[in-house]
């Protein structure tokens, strides 16, 4: 008897008239989910030569309603992102080529405008953090931006910038369709056949399987050893006339420029309501703490929600199961998936061609090596 998400017996079991389809439908990649980050990694396989066929049941909510934004600082604890310091040049890098190659604008530059709290602009300073880094106090410019509430102080980040993700995913999906064969459909499980010879999956076969399912990764249970911790965030866009339009306004939700005098007011986090539908409470939050940052008037344009799939201990995860080789995932990328999306896809195809070394901080294998310590 074959088990499902399993290890089968012995692949010559499997029925001859499957087997005949081994050398007409065969990949040497399947591609389960085309989010940001599924759509990022099948463009670095495709041009590594891989054959490559796509699961995309075009449910990838959070790629097509994400703010996109780049964001090298952590606020909340005065810090640099993880990482930034490679994986910021990383996507820098990767997304300017993607533009030229497709000739599209989908990458805006823009700093972010930090509204310091009480005691901020302090430890702020006491961090050192100067034009050096990209990040400096804003002295005397408050006085520049009467209608917003800056008694506390302005800090700016300058090396930040927006993605538009929805638009990017888009046409490379087109891109993707003229050498990838596309499957649009949800992908079933229990029709995956794996042993140490190859993969089948209905009247396909692969020598491997990535999965790129977003916050759907808590229900496969070849991954349910990973910690995953799928977040809920809502974004209100709203058409602010008068409110500038060169920074991105931070303080506790942020306010983000997007042309026309419209701006994507965001985002909340819940952890206990996983559906994709926004709530009444959720636009209370983000309302409120637009009320911290100006009293403008506004008019609600869209409310929108999304699940950004992340990891209980905030790592993104790329690498091959720790005990089926053929079985792969690159996910929890959480609310950093356009800075991520990039240097984790690269990093994911590094492995696959044998050419560089497991990074531990994102081996899916460490939490099994947490719980033998």
């Amino acid at each position: 008897m074959t088990t499902r998400w399993a290890m089968p017996p012995d692949w010559s079991n499997l029925p001859n008239v499957l087997l005949e389809f081994v050398s007409m439908n065969h990949a040497d990649v399947l591609v389960v989910g085309y989010g940001l980050a599924g759509a990022c990694l099948t463009e670095i396989l495709l041009k590594e030569g891989y054959r490559v066929i796509v699961f995309d049941d075009g449910l990838a909510q959070a790629s097509r309603i994400g703010a996109g934004i780049v964001n090298p600082f952590i606020f909340r604890h005065m810090t640099f992102s993880w990482r930034v310091h490679e994986l910021l040049p990383t996507a820098s890098a990767f997304y300017n080529n993607l533009e030229q190659q497709l000739h599209l604008k989908f990458v805006h530059p823009i700093p972010i405008l930090r509204l310091f709290g009480d005691g901020e602009s302090k430890r702020w300073d006491e961090k050192g953090f100067d034009s050096s880094v990209g990040c400096r106090i804003m002295s005397e410019e408050s006085k520049n931006y009467p209608y917003l509430f800056s008694e506390h102080g302005l800090g700016l980040v300058e090396q930040s910038f927006r993605v538009d993700t929805a638009l990017l995913v888009e046409h490379l999906r087109k891109r993707h369709k003229m050498s990838a064969v596309f499957v649009h459909e949800e992908f079933d499980g229990q029709q995956l056949i794996c042993d140490s010879k190859g993969l089948v999956y209905k009247n396909l076969t692969a020598d491997r399987i990535i999965f790129c399912e977003g916050f759907k990764a808590v229900r496969n249970p070849l991954f349910s050893f990973i910690p995953f911790r799928p977040v809920k965030g809502e974004l209100l866009t709203l058409s602010m006339p008068g409110m500038q339009e060169q920074f991105i306004v931070n303080k506790d939700v942020f306010l983000l420029p997007i042309g026309e005098s419209l701006f994507r007011l965001g985002s909340t986090y819940v952890w206990d309501d996983l559906t994709e539908q926004p709530t009444e409470s959720g636009a209370r939050q983000l309302l409120s703490g637009l009320e911290r940052i100006t009293s403008l008037p506004f008019t609600i344009i869209r409310h929108e929600a999304g699940i950004r799939p992340a990891v209980a201990d905030r790592r993104p995860v790329a690498g091959s199961h720790p005990e089926h080789e053929r079985i792969w995932i690159l996910n929890g990328l959480g609310a950093k998936g356009a800075l991520i999306a990039p240097w984790l896809s690269l990093h994911l195809v590094s492995l696959l061609n044998h050419c560089k070394e497991q990074d531990t901080e994102v081996d899916p294998a460490r939490f099994l090596n947490n719980r033998l310590k």
